[in-house]
């Protein structure tokens, strides 16, 4: 099922608002993507949807880490249901990966009963985005012989968890 994309110009502007100097115009329609669609692939009952569209909204506006991965997981998912475009749409997802993994790791050893919820969504998502980008690597004709990108995650995750 193909969804059509947002057009930036029709964007309602609570979006801008609700997240002032956060978004540019590149990444606004990624944020409506994940509004209008997205939160609805990343779970199977109507309270964990609830969640995604809310909640994780609320704390991805409090914690730049987890707004960058749900701009990567809106653009993977983009990518996905529209192959015209997967080439841009897997490129802003590796550079909001990219944005999300660095305040991800500052974030990890201060985390508390506040930012607790924030790190494990974030958790949830990056796995997500990196089968996404490991899909996209093998569909563009990646090589097989590479360390499969979740693999690294988990390693490099594990690694900075453990002092």
């Amino acid at each position: 099922m193909q969804h059509q994309l947002p057009d930036p110009k029709l964007l309602s502007p609570s979006i801008s608002q609700t997240f002032p100097g956060i978004l540019n115009e590149v990444d606004e329609p990624l944020i409506q993507y994940f509004i209008t669609y997205t939160w609805l692939s990343l779970a199977d009952n109507d309270d964990m949807r609830q969640m995604w569209r809310v909640t994780v909204l609320q704390l991805a506006h409090q914690h730049d880490y987890l707004m960058h991965a749900l701009l990567a997981c809106a653009a993977l998912h983009m990518a996905h249901l529209h192959p015209e475009r997967r080439s841009k749409l897997v490129i802003q997802g590796r550079i909001h990966q990219d944005h999300a993994i660095p305040s991800f790791f500052a974030a990890v050893p201060s985390v508390d009963s506040e930012t607790c919820d924030a790190v494990l969504v974030f958790v949830r998502l990056v796995g997500i985005v990196a089968f996404s980008l490991e899909e996209s690597s093998f569909t563009n004709g990646g090589a097989e012989d590479k360390l499969p990108t979740w693999l690294f995650f988990i390693r490099s995750g594990c690694e900075s968890a453990i002092p």
